[in-house]
Order: structure tokens, then C-alpha cells, then sequence
């Protein structure tokens, strides 16, 4: 297997960047010795006149030569009142090109972008920067640095950049707490990621091996799988199978049957933990269900109007 590389510098242009993606072909200037290398990789929120430090190997393309393809990176922003000016001139930030950059600089020096990212009422006392333009100019800063912790924090989970780029889309600023607070979120819409990632992630993170997210994201995944191999239909024996996926002790725990634990309020989850109890949900030959369970459920309640009458002798 190939050592990974890391190559330190300044992006000198962005030659390409699909912000769907998240792939981008950039042009960086070693800070050793200038030499410009080509990096391709997620690197679509990377702007020109940024420090960067890409973590990858060197491949050679059949057609553009050799290229430094990046696994990971790291960003930092420009501290001297010359590298603030030149990456405020790239264009990095709307309505902020090289005039409207050497005037930022000129009146706030080194302080420049902490008053673009927390102070945009100021920053609007810049000549040829409106209140309104000076506030959007102050939002895209905090939004391109929400996406790059949101970035950071799945790079350390060995997850690629347009995971995260999709899921900031999805959930905006609050990713990163939302994502602590529930790594199962992995497994839904927009990442679609494996349950047994999701689990490694939320073992790191210290989460309660019986929790409600931890129970929902399992059955989820059990009936995805299932449904993608062709079966539209739960069956009641999936429910060990679902029991042995989570590893649940049969002594501790008796799993309720998915249809149970798939609605909004199921009948037999309470206070988002397991009873000890056995649904017993099943179908009689004429294709009506039988619900036992003493207190009906929301799903109960609308599943005569919602599920069509399957034909006589059907089996599920």
C-alpha cells in the first residue's frame, strides 16, 4: 500500500469545481519551494489564496499528467494583512473583488475577516459595500466555514467530503451537533450510510448501546436491506433476525415486530426504550390484521383505509 503524502501551500486557481459532487482540480504552490502541483480530489469549498495542507498520493491521468489525488486536508486562513488581501481579491466572497479587498485591508488590517464574519454592520462602512451586500458577503463566510467543520469532523470518521457537503445542504449550521447528538443520521437521507459505520461512529462518541436512535436506525436498516432484495412485505420472522443484526440480548430484551417500531407512536416502545414484550402482530388467511396490543397505535388507526386487501390464499 502507498504512504500517504501531504503537500503544503497557497491555491493559486481553481481550474474546476462541481459543488454536487464536491470534486474540484486546483493548482497549489508548495510553500518549500513554489513548485505548482495539480490536486484533485473534494475539494469544492477550497477557494484561491487559501494555506492548504492535502493529505493523498500522486497518480498519474492518461491525458492532464501527473495529479496529487487528496483524501483529506486541512484549511487555514491567511493571518498577514497581504495574504488576507489576496484572498479577499480571488473572489472567495461576493461583491468583494481586488478594489473593494484593498480597502477592507486598508481600514482593518489583519482584523479583517473576524469583522467580515462577526461584524458585517461594520464591515458595510467600506466604501462600495451596501448594508446588504456587506450582510451576504458575512453569511457566505460563515456558511463556507460551517461546511468545512462539517467536513473536518466526518474526515476524522473516515467519511468523504461530499457526505458532507450533502448532509450540510440537509441540516445547515446545526450538522456537526446534530450529527453528535445522533451519528445515525448517517444511515438516512442524504448519506445513505451503513448502519455498521454509523454504529462504529456512535461507539466513539460514547452513545447508549440501548438507545432509541440506535433501535430505530436498526430497523431501518433491516427493512431497507429487505426491501431492496424484493420483499415489500415484513414478515414476523425478521424480528430475531433484527434482534441478532443489533446484537440484543434475548435475556434483556424481547424486540417488537418492525411495523410496531416504524410508526410514529408504536405501541410497543414507551419513554423511547423496549418493554420486555412480544408483539404479536400477524395475518389472518383472509389478509385483515390483528393487533393485540391494548392500546392502539397511529398506525392501527389509519392502516384499514391505508393498506389494500391482498387476494384470498395470499401469503406474505
Amino acid at each position: 500500500m502507498e504512504e500517504t503524502l501531504s503537500i503544503s501551500g497557497t491555491v493559486e486557481t481553481v481550474v474546476y469545481a462541481n459543488e454536487q459532487t464536491g470534486y474540484a482540480v486546483l493548482e497549489v504552490a508548495d510553500e518549500r519551494d513554489g513548485e505548482l502541483y495539480t490536486a484533485v480530489g473534494p475539494l469544492c469549498e477550497v477557494r484561491a489564496g487559501e494555506e492548504v495542507t492535502l493529505h493523498g498520493r500522486f497518480a498519474m491521468h492518461p491525458t492532464f499528467g501527473q495529479q496529487f489525488k487528496t483524501e483529506s486536508y486541512e484549511v487555514r486562513l491567511p493571518e498577514t494583512a497581504a495574504a488576507i488581501r489576496r484572498y479577499l481579491s480571488g473572489g472567495a466572497l461576493p461583491h468583494i473583488g481586488k478594489a473593494i479587498a484593498a480597502r477592507i485591508v486598508a481600514a482593518f488590517g489583519e482584523e479583517s475577516l473576524e469583522v467580515i464574519a462577526s461584524q458585517p454592520e461594520v464591515l458595510a462602512t467600506v466604501k462600495g459595500l451596501t448594508r446588504e451586500k456587506a450582510y451576504e458577503a458575512s453569511r457566505e463566510f460563515q456558511k463556507m466555514f460551517g461546511v468545512r467543520e462539517a467536513i473536518e469532523c466526518l474526515a476524522r470518521w473516515q467519511l468523504p467530503a461530499s457526505v458532507a457537503v450533502a448532509l450540510y445542504r440537509h441540516y445547515g449550521p446545526d450538522t456537526v451537533d446534530m450529527l453528535r447528538h445522533d451519528p445515525y443520521l448517517l444511515c438516512g437521507y442524504p448519506a445513505y450510510q451503513d448502519f455498521r459505520a454509523a454504529d462504529a461512529i456512535a461507539g466513539q462518541l460514547g452513545l447508549e448501546y440501548d438507545s432509541f436512535e440506535r433501535v430505530r436506525a436498526g430497523l431501518v436498516h433491516v427493512l431497507r436491506h429487505n426491501l431492496n432484495n424484493g420483499h415489500a412485505c415484513p414478515r414476523q420472522s425478521w424480528c430475531p433476525r433484527w434482534r441478532s443484526f443489533c446484537m440484543w440480548s434475548r435475556s434483556r430484551w424481547k424486540a417488537p415486530c418492525a411495523r410496531c417500531a416504524m410508526t410514529a407512536t408504536p405501541c410497543c416502545l414507551a419513554r423511547k426504550r423496549m418493554r420486555p414484550y412480544t408483539c404479536r402482530n400477524t395475518m389472518t388467511p383472509s389478509g385483515a390484521w390483528r393487533w393485540p396490543c391494548a392500546r392502539p397505535c397511529a398506525f392501527r388507526r389509519t392502516a384499514a383505509k391505508a393498506r389494500p386487501r391482498p387476494s384470498a390464499g395470499w401469503r406474505p
